[in-house]
């Protein structure tokens, strides 16, 4: 009897600790300078700490920031780390989808999450990098991409968030399992 019962206080005891219930983070895509909101639900007492890392590599890469949840309760803690990435205010974005043949095309469509991309990420313009001729269609507008990557202004001013639609005609025997096209982005503040 004695043994259940220590057993059973090990238990109650192990569950009034600290606790993540919820640590979510929104937007989690921000242009430099912009703002994020933090949703805490925790069993303890919450420190947020926040670590800045610079992107060194390329001026089109985002900027870093970690927030780090250490949550109190007692001599015990928990930890949790959730980044924001920091996007300059004009920066090149690869859109790829997987393709698929329908046809004389190979067509892939994607979504790009408006819970990532925030209406501040606004297309300025697209073309194609891989050599191919690509039809994009985007936010109701459509544009015919050159192989040659000529850039394209058809798609200015719509957000990067929503449903992207490439398609490429399919040349002597090839079929690409990817389309991808660049877009040069803004982050409208």
């Amino acid at each position: 009897m004695k043994r259940v019962l220590a057993a059973i206080i090990l238990l109650v005891g192990a569950s009034c600790g600290p606790k993540v219930r919820s640590f979510v983070i929104s937007p989690r895509n921000v242009c430099r300078g912009g703002e994020s909101t933090v949703f805490l639900d925790v069993r303890g007492t919450p420190r947020l700490l926040v670590r800045h890392g610079r992107a060194e590599d390329s001026p089109d890469e985002p900027d870093t920031v970690t927030l780090v949840l250490k949550v109190l309760r007692g001599r015990d803690s928990v930890t949790q780390l959730q980044d924001i990435l920091e996007f300059p205010p004009r920066f090149n974005h690869t859109v790829a989808v997987e393709a698929v043949s329908e046809g004389n095309d190979v067509v892939g469509r994607d979504t790009a999450n408006p819970g990532l991309w925030p209406a501040a990420f606004v297309v300025q313009s697209v073309r194609s990098p891989s050599g191919r001729q690509i039809i994009v269609r985007h936010a109701d507008r459509s544009a015919t991409l050159p192989a040659d990557g000529s850039p394209s202004d058809a798609l200015r001013g719509t957000a990067l968030a929503g449903e992207w639609e490439l398609r490429s005609p399919v040349g002597s025997g090839e079929a690409p399992d990817r389309l991808r096209l660049s877009a040069t982005v803004n982050c409208v503040q």
